[in-house]
């Protein structure tokens, strides 16, 4: 009896065991999520643009600008203010700089005329100055005038039409030059009631700093030097520079109005 309840117990523990491995867990699982086709984000529209050196500088619909890596908000902004079509920015100091013509004449009819610097910056504390030639002139000499009207450096006889001081000039003030022509009836002045005074500015240390930095960046784009040399009062220096721009872009009206702007 002991052995068949002992050969009953096995019995049933194998058909147990049996059963268990023969039975599969069911698990339910989830179906993939359909993928969701990934789109890119449309470019923002190009509200202007222009050729400039070897590239193209644009200014884009959501105010970037593309085409030019810029060194500061500031010169951002004035990208964004020319491409937009408003004025470029100028320093104060041009607009009271005086030299209005003073009397009715056309002073462009005059023979002796100053050519540069003429009521703008210059970065070179030794500038050159420049003058329209006069015919059978046998000689020229040239001053350079403060704030007062002082005489502070005077050139040898010159029998060219451009000539640059040897010695520095002050810096950050309002300087005026003009040109005397010798010739066998007479001298001829470049200064008179009736014509401009050339006024002209040397920048400060710092300002020239600051202008070779930036021109050092920019120098692949007509467009950027153009307008550093402008908001600096440069304007000789902006106009050859906006002058290459709309060389580059002759059917645009607003590389004509940049030039326009500065040469008023």
């Amino acid at each position: 009896m002991a052995a068949a309840a002992a050969f009953a117990v096995l019995a049933l523990s194998a058909i147990a065991l049996f059963l268990r491995r023969d039975t599969v867990p069911i698990t339910a699982t989830k179906s993939p999520a359909p993928a969701v086709p990934l789109t890119a984000p449309s470019a923002p529209p190009v509200v202007a643009s222009l050729a400039d050196g070897a590239g193209r500088i644009a200014l884009l619909g959501d105010g970037t600008i593309a085409g030019v890596d810029v060194l500061s908000p500031r010169d951002a902004d004035d990208v964004r203010a020319v491409l937009s079509g408003r004025s470029i920015a100028t320093p104060a100091f041009l607009a009271a700089m005086p030299g209005a013509v003073r009397g009715g004449r056309d002073a462009g009819a005059h023979p002796l005329r100053a050519i540069e610097p003429f009521r703008s910056a210059v970065l070179d504390a030794r500038p050159r100055f420049s003058w329209t030639p006069v015919r059978d002139a046998r000689s020229y000499r040239v001053a350079v005038f403060d704030a007062d009207y002082e005489e502070i450096v005077r050139s040898e006889t010159l029998d060219a039409t451009s000539w640059a001081p040897s010695n520095a000039l002050p810096a950050g003030v309002d300087l005026t030059w003009h040109v005397v022509a010798e010739t066998d009836g007479g001298e001829i002045s470049s200064a008179g009631p009736d014509r401009a005074e050339a006024v002209f500015r040397v920048l400060t240390a710092q300002e020239a700093a600051e202008v070779e930095a930036g021109a050092d960046h920019y120098r692949h784009s007509h467009l950027m030097c153009g307008l550093l040399f402008s908001r600096y009062g440069l304007l000789h220096d902006a106009r050859r520079e906006l002058r290459a721009l709309a060389g580059q872009n002759p059917d645009s009206p607003v590389a004509r109005r940049l030039i326009d702007t500065i040469s008023r």
